[in-house]
């Protein structure tokens, strides 16, 4: 028997517990005084007892996933703790078409506990041993997820993250090149931005997409290079990732150049321009303003598109326009005229 069974107050009050719980959880990590504790254990019990009876309900998946966001959202080792207990449940085991999305909850958490990772390493290994693909894929992105949320100096995440990286090293399909780079990037973590890019040239245009997707957290020379070769490639979501992964880095005046070569030559893929305006946003003036105003040669396709007409097409009086393969320099002069 439960210690605190003998204060359960049944099913018809436990609802009124959920409220208090909700405002308590995000204070049951403060101390470790008995009275916080004793507390924390009773709501805790009781709001256990709750989820049970609601798995335990026909109230559909959107139902489930809320719950577990909620606890997601608590994030404190007790809630991890019946999350991870909620993710074994008949219920969501049970649900083929939202289970593996229910467990990449887990890498939501803010601090992942050493229990958590182990529980995503075992549920990796489960989905390898199985041939199941697609729990192979939850429990990598979600590892992946929660390594990227730890110190890179906790020894936990490092050895998390090298078991990702000795995956893609043995990944034998273009299927599983891409999971594991996914994976990789929502790391985020320096160290692998060398194996990242052992890809770049990749047969397979999926995984060329996720290895621009997998740096958009680490922000590097060589990364950037990459990025600015792939925003070329011929195949849209190639481009798409690129440009998303290349808004937030710092780009000189030769990568903006190399930027708006790649629009002025008619290699921008169609739906791709609100990126590129976006990318430009937070420009300085001297950079982004010269290279908005030289994608006004645009093709008619391009230039009647309402996005790039409004970001980018807006002609400023007293500018020359930029041909392809002049140099912008930081100044804003042009060599090449």
């Amino acid at each position: 028997m439960h210690p605190f069974q003998f204060f359960d107050p049944g099913p018809e009050h436990r609802l009124c517990c959920v409220g208090p719980f909700l405002r308590f959880t995000f204070f049951t990590h403060l101390g470790d005084l008995p009275v916080v504790r004793i507390a924390a254990e009773f709501f805790l019990y009781t709001f256990e007892l709750l989820l049970q009876e609601i798995f335990s309900l026909e109230l559909g998946s959107q139902a489930r996933a809320v719950v577990l966001d909620l606890l997601a959202g608590a994030g404190h080792p007790e809630a991890q703790a019946v999350l991870r207990e909620l993710l074994e449940t008949e219920q969501v085991r049970g649900d083929s078409a939202n289970r593996h999305l229910f467990l990449q909850r887990l890498g939501m958490v803010t601090t992942p506990t050493p229990e958590t990772l182990e529980f995503l390493a075992r549920k990796h290994a489960s989905g390898r041993a199985a041939q199941d693909e697609h729990l192979r894929n939850a429990s990598a992105y979600a590892m992946g997820a929660a390594v990227g949320r730890l110190a890179f100096d906790d020894p936990k995440s490092g050895n998390y993250n090298r078991l990702l990286l000795e995956e893609l090293g043995a990944a034998e399909t273009a299927g599983e090149r891409t999971t594991y780079l996914r994976a990789l990037g929502n790391a985020g973590r320096p160290e692998n931005v060398s194996a990242v890019l052992s890809h770049a040239s990749d047969a397979d245009p999926a995984v060329r997409a996720a290895v621009a997707a997998a740096l958009r957290k680490t922000d590097s020379p060589e990364g950037t290079q990459a990025l600015l070769r792939l925003a070329r490639a011929s195949e849209r979501p190639v481009q798409v990732e690129a440009l998303a992964s290349l808004k937030d880095r710092y780009l000189d005046a030769a990568a903006l150049t190399e930027l708006r070569d790649v629009v002025v030559s008619g290699g921008l893929k169609q739906g791709t321009e609100p990126l590129v305006v976006s990318l430009l946003e937070e420009r300085p003036a001297s950079l982004s303003d010269a290279v908005k105003f030289s994608l006004a040669d645009l093709p008619p396709a391009s230039s009647s598109d309402p996005p790039m007409a409004m970001g980018l097409l807006q002609p400023e009086g007293g500018r020359r326009r930029l041909a392809p393969g002049a140099t912008l320099h930081e100044s804003g002069v042009v060599d090449g005229d």
